[in-house]
């Protein structure tokens, strides 16, 4: 039976009391009254059997409006709505939203591609691409296209680093050289009173100095943890320190984060890849 056609009668019970239920958007009016009287609570079967209705039918439609929302019983409508309604970084209360469009940003900005993923309870419901993965070879770009992570894998990084101070191996607030075994923060003056800590690493405020890492292409060769800390070639950065006396003021630190890399490697006997793709092994409870 459609949602649409479904209607329940009231129950016509004198009182003051009234509860109410509505889903407007399934063009669905359920509604039932019960009386409350003086040292009495109307409590009939039948509007317990029509309360118990209600609740089945108010977690359908919400599960049917999640679904819908989130794109899986129409999942071009879903890509439309987002590639075609780009908000600005800031909004200006008072002012219009300026109508952005995946396109027009990809101009603007000269990005020759762009592949999105949307994620609903750890499934992917669509991925789409758009634009071109090499230029001088027009080979476009698809929905397998690798891109580089960058940034957005501190957030993970982040995680795993307080799942090991939820389990007792790392804590927020302690010199992280109390720890460190394969490599140790460079000692001067700013660390003399203020010391680097994990809190510090992943509030940005620890005062390395690199602020970020600009990657390798494919067929390079790649450094290891230390080699980037240090400098080293293949490493393409200059070599990691503190600048700024921890604690004190933000500063981005890419580097600070390799550092949170080695020292989660060396409290877990693992590799990067290891303990982030093998948490019960990695973290055992």
């Amino acid at each position: 039976m459609p949602l649409r056609s479904i209607r329940y009668r009231q129950l016509s019970v004198a009182g003051k009391k009234t509860f109410s239920i509505r889903l407007s958007q399934q063009s669905i009016l359920l509604s039932f009254h019960c009386a409350v009287r003086k040292r009495r609570l109307c409590m009939k079967s039948r509007a317990f059997l029509v309360l118990l209705a209600v609740l089945v039918l108010l977690v359908f439609a919400v599960g049917q409006a999640s679904r819908q929302r989130f794109g899986e019983d129409n999942p071009d409508a879903h890509v439309n709505r987002i590639v075609a309604g780009l908000l600005p970084a800031a909004i200006v209360k008072g002012q219009a939203l300026p109508k952005m469009t995946l396109k027009d940003r990809m101009s603007y900005y000269h990005v020759p591609g762009v592949s999105i993923a949307f994620f609903d309870h750890g499934q992917i419901v669509w991925a789409r691409s758009y634009g071109l993965a090499d230029v001088a070879t027009n080979r476009a770009v698809r929905a397998e296209t690798p891109f580089q992570a960058a940034s957005v894998s501190k957030s993970v990084t982040a995680l795993a680093a307080l799942r090991l101070v939820h389990l007792g191996k790392l804590n927020l607030d302690e010199d992280v050289n109390l720890k460190r075994v394969s490599w140790k923060v460079p000692q001067n003056e700013l660390t003399r009173n203020e010391k680097v800590t994990l809190r510090r690493l992943l509030s940005h405020t620890a005062g390395f100095n690199v602020g970020g890492l600009a990657g390798y292409l494919v067929g390079e060769a790649l450094p290891t943890a230390v080699q980037i800390l240090n400098g080293e070639r293949p490493a393409n950065n200059e070599p990691v320190g503190v600048d700024w006396t921890p604690g004190r003021e933000f500063h981005y630190p890419g580097g600070g984060y390799v550092v949170l890399q080695l020292l989660m490697m060396d409290v877990t006997k693992k590799s990067f890849p290891q303990l982030m793709r093998d948490p019960a092994k990695a973290w055992p409870s």
